[in-house]
């Protein structure tokens, strides 16, 4: 209940960016790469073509940006959320099977 409570607050600050606020053009790759995300995260393998493979390296940097020891578990469910959202706001890309 907390962290709905929470999610709901911070709302507005969880919104994926689009110019249009639309979903066309370049909000088609704010979908492909939550799709992406989505399938990494459950481990899922995709059939990608491989063009903009995203840096392993950039996205640790991405990863390391949440703080798992933090007391609150609430705020750790936040920065992973804030961590997908900078991640799908990027140029289309793929991931690697790692």
């Amino acid at each position: 209940m907390n962290l709905c409570a929470l999610l709901r607050k911070h709302k507005p600050s969880l919104m994926v960016y689009s110019q249009s606020g639309e979903y066309s053009g370049e909000s088609e790759d704010i979908i492909k790469n939550l799709f992406k995300i989505c399938c990494g995260i459950l481990n899922l393998k995709l059939k990608q073509r491989g063009h903009n493979q995203l840096d392993t390296k950039l996205l640790y940097s991405y990863i390391d940006a949440i703080n798992f020891d933090h007391p609150n578990p609430d705020f750790i469910v936040m920065d992973q959320l804030n961590t997908i959202k900078s991640l799908i706001n990027r140029k289309a890309f793929t991931l690697s099977p790692k």
